[in-house]
């Protein structure tokens, strides 16, 4: 028997029928709820990606004399990179059509996109990238996080405008950046004015998009109250936001470390 949520009007709550009985949940504890589950997604992410990094370095950095060594566990790393990569999407649409199903649990697919994804975060390990750059920039992004999903989550106005808008945008600027290249690339790379106006694109889409991403928490959050204040019969309603959650916070993670990583060795 699963767990079935559906919303009281009368009350305003969550109510959520369980094997173990009839209880009601606020949306305000839903949420939390919610931030619960993204933190075990987190710290699955974590351990996944320090165990994999350390155990891989380990065996680098024990076996550079061994060229044989030394090139199959390189093949191995890579092609656990790509099975992770190619995984991550599949997974996510895997999650998405079994929330919108509601039928069986994602427990197990979020588990698996968390284990995933900590394969893929090894990489800024084995890239180098300290631990400490790592924990700076985990404790930015939360903090980028939990302010933009307070300013969505508590919004009286319908935030969904700002996803379309800046999602053309960022096409808009892709557009013009491609049509440059390619003025820029009929002159033979010659033409300095379309080389500035080439990088100039190229760096104000870059930026659209960090911008864009930190929107999109405020956007999700949003969405996430309207979803758990009107839950459904879906028993993965709550599990689905937490996913959601989970995802803003990788992309912008992601972000941060990458660009702590490229100002600490420009500084060096």
């Amino acid at each position: 028997m699963s767990t079935i949520y559906s919303y009281n009007e009368a009350t305003g709550t969550v109510e959520v029928d369980s094997p173990k009985g009839k209880r009601e949940i606020t949306t305000s504890k839903a949420t939390a709820i919610a931030f619960g589950y993204m933190g075990i997604g987190l710290l699955i992410t974590a351990i996944v990606a320090f165990a994999l990094g350390f155990l891989f370095d380990r065996v680098i950095n024990g076996n550079l004399d061994n060229e044989a060594i030394l090139e199959q566990t390189l093949m191995t790393y890579v092609a656990i990179i790509i099975v992770s990569g190619v995984g991550l999407l599949i997974d996510g649409f895997v999650i998405n059509f079994m929330a919108i199903r509601g039928k069986k649990s994602i427990w197990v697919p979020y588990v698996i996109y968390c284990i995933l994804m900590g394969a893929l975060f090894s990489c800024f390990m084995l890239g180098g990238i300290d631990p400490w750059t790592i924990g700076e920039a985990f404790l930015l992004t939360a903090a980028v996080f939990l302010i933009m999903f307070a300013i969505g989550y508590f919004s009286k106005v319908n935030l969904n405008p700002i996803a379309y808008v800046g999602l053309a945008l960022v096409l808009m600027l892709m557009a013009f950046a491609l049509f440059v290249f390619i003025a820029f690339a009929l002159t033979g790379f010659s033409s300095e004015a379309l080389a500035t106006t080439y990088i100039i694109t190229e760096l104000a889409m870059y930026g659209l998009i960090c911008v864009l991403m930190i929107l999109m928490v405020a956007v999700d959050a949003y969405n996430i109250r309207k979803i758990l204040t009107r839950a459904s019969d879906n028993p993965n309603v709550i599990l689905y936001c937490a996913y959601v959650m989970y995802v803003d916070f990788i992309v912008i993670l992601m972000r941060v470390i990458y660009i702590l990583a490229v100002a600490k060795n420009s500084n060096n």
